[in-house]
């Protein structure tokens, strides 16, 4: 540990020593615990003059862990003023109303370079007005459902996370084949245990916020649903687990697949006609391994008129409406229908859902039976059409609750602390 001696809050003409690298007294320091992480996404950035001495500025710890990050911090005036490092293929985490969900975004749309702007609400609010570079680019959002860890700082909601951890969610979902990310989260820890456990702590003043159950985070599309919304699923074609690396190698094939469906079922909320409902089975469930039927419950002879990607994608293009709003399980499915040459459409997802933020139910047909709503009955055959049963569930349980937890208003969550 490399140290320096400077005054600090210590008894008049006592000096402390202090770490050159993290500027914490040696019984505080936390170097040992950074580690280090090869990603792909550039992290650039962009911090307030305020935060840069900060004891507890965890954009220290990202700079030091990533081995693609870079911090530059200077006045806004001089940020504006000058040419920032800014790729071509950038993205901003901003929590603004036209930005998007990290969830949302389909691999080959990634940003190649995220700007993080570091400091408290306010200063990341003037950080973008004062930039014009940063207004030009495209926006991105996370979607918090608990509480971070920032124990040693104030914040102004109960989601807000701090800068490290908002990175750390960013790069997760941006590129989930990287290994070791929650390295990150070693050295913020560690900082954090070592200053609520030391004697000696000044906080400055600082009164801590007890934390606050989070509210859920449900569009109002879902809770008061229209006629319009249209739930939907599919079956991707089957991929051996024994063949995988572990569950991010298996998302990683899922993400990049160009495969269709091969079986897809959907229909139109709180609607009974026949034309309200759609399913196709797609040639490529034909042939298939024992074991890939048994697991999605259905049989070869199910795929007996099965249709070509291009019939299906005809088929769906005349079931689904121009003013539908199409809820799916996840992106993957979406990407699905996208290789069939679908053209992208209004869409949810169930995981992009806060239904449950304090996450007590490890399903979602437990969260249904604990807010009191009925299991619907499949319409359609095998494993997809049970999963859409249980979203049908899920949104007439979301729509008929009126409680305050349950039918909380969408809102847009905040990733940075207040001093």
């Amino acid at each position: 540990m490399k140290a320096q001696t400077r005054q600090s809050r210590a008894p008049t003409g006592e000096f402390r020593e202090r770490c050159f690298e993290c500027f914490r007294t040696p019984e505080l320091c936390y170097c040992d615990s950074v580690g280090s992480i090869d990603n792909q996404t550039e992290i650039l950035i962009l911090q307030h003059r305020r935060e840069r001495m900060h004891p507890f500025n965890t954009a220290r710890i990202v700079n030091r862990t990533l081995t693609k990050g870079h911090l530059i911090c200077e006045r806004n005036e001089d940020l504006a003023r000058m040419t920032l490092p800014i790729r071509a293929n950038a993205g901003l985490l901003y929590p603004s109303k036209d930005a998007t969900l990290l969830t949302e975004v389909l691999p080959e749309e990634r940003p190649e370079q995220l700007i993080i702007l570091d400091g408290t609400w306010h200063h990341a609010k003037t950080l973008y007005r004062d930039i014009a570079q940063l207004q030009e680019l495209p926006k991105y959002r996370l979607a918090p459902t608990e509480p971070g860890n920032y124990r040693i700082r104030m914040e102004p909601n109960a989601t807000a996370l701090s800068t490290l951890e908002a990175v750390c969610a960013a790069l997760k979902q941006l590129e989930p084949e990287t290994e070791n990310i929650d390295a990150l989260m070693v050295a913020f820890d560690c900082m954090i245990e070592k200053q609520l456990s030391h004697p000696e702590s000044v906080y400055s003043g600082l009164t801590i916020k007890p934390k606050k159950i989070p509210n859920a985070n449900i569009p109002k599309s879902i809770t008061h649903p229209a006629g319009n919304l249209v739930l939907a699923f599919g079956e991707a074609t089957p991929i051996d687990y024994a063949e995988v690396d572990g569950w991010n190698e298996l998302n990683r094939k899922r993400s990049t697949s160009n495969d269709p469906p091969v079986y897809w079922c959907a229909h139109r909320m709180g609607r009974t006609s026949p034309q309200d409902r759609f399913s196709c089975f797609l040639k490529g469930g034909r042939g298939l391994a024992p074991k890939f039927y048994n697991f999605m419950d259905l049989d070869p002879n199910d795929f007996e008129n099965a249709v070509s990607a291009a019939s299906f994608s005809s088929q769906w293009q005349e079931f689904i409406r121009d003013d539908d709003l199409l809820l799916i399980y996840n992106h993957n499915a979406l990407q699905m229908i996208r290789n069939c040459g679908v053209p992208a459409s209004k869409h949810l997802t169930v995981n992009g859902i806060n239904f449950d933020p304090l996450k007590q139910h490890k399903t979602i047909e437990a969260f249904v039976k604990h807010a009191g709503g009925e299991l619907s009955i499949p319409m359609f055959k095998g494993r997809a059409g049970r999963r859409l049963a249980t979203m049908t569930s899920l949104i007439k349980v979301l729509s008929e609750t009126e409680t305050d937890e349950l039918a909380a208003p969408h809102r847009e969550i905040g990733f940075h602390k207040r001093d």
